[in-house]
């Protein structure tokens, strides 16, 4: 099987999983990598808002969530 590093789903997934590890830094720059593939992936931008969160970087979280709602101002998640 040949790796994709080119695979953003891949790299939203590894954030996932470095967030429930509470491995915070490691996993926003895993969406970091899945928003440069695609920089319309909203889940990205919220789980990426949530890391920040999480560390206390509340403006930068404000943004990456103002950024999955520029994407789609109907996903509730960002909004709350």
């Amino acid at each position: 099987m040949k790796i994709n590093p080119q695979y953003s789903q891949a790299w939203y997934n590894k954030g996932i999983a470095l967030k429930k590890l509470k491995r915070y830094e490691e996993a926003i720059i895993a969406y970091d990598e899945a928003l440069k593939i695609n920089p319309q992936y909203t889940e990205a931008w919220y789980e990426k808002g949530l890391a920040l969160a999480t560390q206390i970087k509340y403006k930068e979280a404000i943004m990456a969530y103002d950024e999955a709602l520029k994407i789609n101002p109907q996903y509730v998640d960002a909004w709350l």
